[in-house]
């Protein structure tokens, strides 16, 4: 696989492999092209002793401001012939020196649960290609001193616009605690700057010591009813609104997993206010497994977070057959599923039911919502 590359300048990339290359082969240019015009390059250099680097050099030279697309043949193996794994298509770009709040601090753990490690994600709200490389995070004391300044990586690493990383000193724990689609983004870092359970800050700053943004954060911002912040992370909830802004941070939601590492935030918003909907879909509902309406979905969708709900199941007596949710700490939007069983985890009588979710928030603001499905037999 390809574990970095980048350009060592406007004509050369640099591309460092997980293990290492046939450097007979590797040196064959055919093997790499680039798109935009750019085409193959006219030499290949692999390095001893590893031959797990190469530099790769072009005629054509590389634009400021355009993202490129390497492509790899599957004729390039390593020592035993295996070729490259998965994806084949790598990008790459000219980096820019980033502005104030062109990376913003978006989710942050700093209360693992026992055995786990505190994690810090960024968002590249801009539309630059940014080098990690060039990022330090930092803490600071109650002087406004900084303190455990600690870089980011040994060499270029780039951040693609529209992108999130996630900076930790355990990526592993972090992929098997939380869920996230995109491990890919996790840094593992040598070491990070404290964060301690009850309140402290985090700041990201480039070499030249000018703050790219900075959070301040307390326990106290946490979801107020949760009965433990231990592994629940601070999300941002808007890009555009002011990083110290208390409202715009919220519990990440227990239908996520407490957690968004690497992926959009369960509180994440960028929609003007509008109206609450709870919505639930198929009408009919046939609990067989033979994944046709199998389940029903319950969908909400809220303009603010702070949302807790109790969603319970009545049949057509008005008997209780399941309760999904009990004071659950709901996102701004997601989705809840029945799977068409009673609390004893049995197959209740065929006929209509009552889903009824109840929803309130810290300003005392409760609201009822009742939508009903038709629970059937076994399709014929």
């Amino acid at each position: 696989e390809i574990a970095n590359l980048f350009l060592i300048d406007n004509h050369t990339l640099f591309i460092r492999l997980s293990k290492a290359c046939n450097p007979v082969i590797a040196v064959d240019p055919s093997l790499y092209q680039v798109n935009h015009g750019v085409g193959h390059p006219y030499s290949v250099t692999t390095h001893a002793p590893g031959f797990s680097t190469l530099t790769l050099n072009f005629n054509k030279t590389f634009k400021p401001g355009m993202i490129y697309d390497l492509l790899l043949s599957d004729k390039l193996t390593d020592c035993s012939g295996n070729t490259v794994l998965a994806t084949t298509h790598f990008q790459f770009a000219e980096t820019v020196c980033p502005d104030s709040l062109d990376l913003v601090i978006n989710e942050i753990l700093y209360n693992p649960s026992p055995g786990g490690s505190d994690f810090v994600e960024i968002f590249n709200r801009s539309d630059k290609v940014i080098d990690l490389h060039t990022i330090l995070l930092a803490s600071r004391d109650d002087d406004f001193r900084l303190f455990d300044i600690s870089p980011v990586g040994d060499e270029p690493l780039l951040f693609f616009p529209k992108h999130y990383k996630v900076f930790t000193l355990a990526p592993v724990w972090l992929a098997d605690h939380y869920f996230t689609s995109s491990p890919q983004t996790f840094i593992e870092m040598k070491r990070m700057p404290p964060l301690p359970d009850d309140r402290g800050s985090i700041v990201f700053l480039d070499t030249a010591m000018h703050v790219l943004d900075e959070f301040h954060y307390t326990d106290d911002m946490q979801f107020p009813l949760l009965q433990s912040t231990e592994g629940v992370t601070l999300e941002r909830i808007h890009f555009s609104s002011p990083t110290q802004d208390a409202l715009n941070w919220h519990s990440a939601s227990t239908d996520e997993g407490y957690g968004t590492p690497g992926i959009q935030n369960s509180q994440y918003s960028d929609d003007p206010p509008g109206s609450t909907r709870i919505t639930t879909e198929p009408d009919i509902i046939s609990p067989d497994n033979d994944g046709y309406h199998d389940a029903l979905h319950i969908h909400y969708s809220f303009d603010k977070p702070g949302n807790v709900a109790t969603i319970i199941i009545y049949d057509a007596n008005g008997r209780i057959v399941r309760t999904l949710a009990n004071n659950f700490l709901l996102g701004k939007h997601g989705e809840i599923t029945w799977d068409g069983l009673d609390d004893e985890k049995k197959m209740p009588p065929k006929g209509i039911y009552l889903i009824y979710v109840e929803v309130f928030n810290l300003k005392g603001k409760v609201h009822g919502y009742k939508r009903t499905c038709v629970l059937a037999g076994r399709r014929e």
